[in-house]
């Protein structure tokens, strides 16, 4: 699990890959990782979500998605 949400904070560094990644549903993943009873996980799931929401063409798709 900490491999996955660190190559998703790495690829997020692009932005052109953030908006793909929303598309394909990357949202519903990072929400069941935020309920990790995993301090760590939580933070690192954290971060990933604060990565998608600094572009600014991403917060509406995040809300559809539950994010």
């Amino acid at each position: 699990m900490k491999i996955f949400i660190y190559r998703l904070l790495v690829s997020w560094r692009i932005c052109q890959n953030q908006l793909t990644m929303i598309a394909e549903g990357v949202v519903m993943g990072l929400l069941t990782f935020a309920f990790s009873h995993s301090d760590e996980v939580q933070q690192d799931t954290a971060r990933c979500f604060a990565n998608l929401c600094c572009q600014e063409d991403a917060h509406i798709a995040l809300y559809d998605q539950g994010a």
